[in-house]
């Protein structure tokens, strides 16, 4: 809104103006009885539905239990301050049930064609096996993701997502200008998956994940991943790597790393994987940079971070140790160009878990 003013100068002579002045919506209550424990999704769905766009949404601390997915198609609306979970503890079919010949994708909570909208909840799925175990990963169910932006622009997600059977959140389906910034933790798959999204920045803690912590894949030739910056990152537990784009079928293209540490209580490596031999498309640039990391990862002439097919790579100021005697490399390119890997700490854990220069190298080739 523009508030107009008047007044005098000290002359005596009439002076006016206006300035814009931006006023909150005041937030709009979401249904008391929503939180009584019987699955209330069908209810919070035409809720949601019937807000003005621009509302405010306010939990106001209740948990509603919805066993079908909460979808958000709306511009400007934030949901905040409350708790989505699923009741069945077991995973079958009553679990984010989908109708017949639906596919299995589907989420908790899904950003379905959203603008600028902002959730900020806290989402337990129905996975008491979530975490790093072989058995927290259930094939059937591994599309059950947290959050899941589907195409639209401007959204973000926050919050904590924990015990889901898919990715804490999946952007996909052609989504700009994603932001995530989440507590994702024991789940059955990735912590943040892009897969089709072009400008995505990635922040928060992520640990106890089953497969890796971010993965960029888009996984047909008409996807990208374009545009995506990890920063300010606390990492802990997880079963594959820090950060992965090995499985591609499209581009994953500009991919910025920085600031980037494992949390206090958890030491950790961050192992970067990042193209493969099948992929005809040139990927890149990765720009990797302040990566510190307390845990060490081995494997015999393996590399910390390894890179196909890559137009660009740049690795600075990382100190992310190996293991000694298994002769590393902290980064190894093959078939990449403009590579430039410099101003490293280069370091081993020895089985005492002191760290002293060992074997490793800072850079090869393969």
């Amino acid at each position: 809104m523009t508030i107009l003013w008047s007044g005098h100068d000290n002359e005596g002579n009439t002076v006016s103006g206006s300035f814009p002045v931006t006023v909150s919506p005041r937030p709009i209550l979401v249904p008391a009885q929503f939180g009584d424990g019987t699955n209330r999704a069908a209810d919070l769905n035409a809720w949601i539905a019937a807000q003005p766009n621009g509302s405010r949404l306010d939990f106001a601390g209740i948990s509603i239990r919805a066993d079908q997915t909460v979808v958000v198609t709306k511009t400007g609306v934030s949901l905040y301050g409350g708790t989505i979970y699923t009741n069945d503890p077991t995973g079958d079919s009553s679990t984010l049930a989908a109708p017949s010949g639906a596919s299995r994708s589907r989420a908790h909570v899904k950003l379905l064609r959203s603008t600028s909208v902002t959730c900020d909840l806290t989402i337990r799925g129905p996975h008491a096996g979530g975490g790093v175990d072989t058995a927290a990963y259930v094939e059937p169910l591994e599309a059950q993701h947290g959050y899941e932006i589907a195409g639209g622009s401007g959204n973000t997600v926050r919050g904590e997502v924990s015990y889901v059977y898919g990715d804490c959140v999946y952007a996909g389906n052609k989504a700009v200008g994603v932001t995530v910034d989440v507590h994702g933790h024991h789940n059955g798959r990735q912590g943040v998956s892009g897969c089709d999204v072009v400008g995505m920045t990635i922040a928060g803690t992520l640990h106890d994940i089953r497969r890796s912590l971010v993965d960029l894949e888009p996984a047909t030739d008409s996807w990208r991943v374009d545009g995506v910056l990890i920063a300010d990152l606390r990492v802990g537990k997880h079963r594959l790597t820090g950060a992965t784009a090995s499985a591609s079928v499209g581009v994953v293209s500009n991919v910025t790393v920085r600031n980037v540490r494992d949390m206090d209580d958890q030491i950790t490596n961050f192992q970067i994987q990042v193209g493969h031999h099948d992929n005809p498309h040139r990927q890149g640039p990765w720009d990797v940079r302040d990566v510190v990391m307390r845990g060490a990862y081995g494997t015999t002439a393996g590399y910390m971070a390894k890179f196909i097919g890559i137009d660009g790579v740049a690795f600075h100021a990382t100190d992310m140790p190996m293991q000694n005697g298994r002769g590393m490399a902290l980064v190894g390119t093959h078939d990449c160009t403009a590579v430039d890997v410099s101003g490293n700490r280069i370091s081993t854990i020895l089985k005492d878990k002191t760290i002293e220069p060992g074997d490793a190298v800072e850079y090869r080739t393969f």
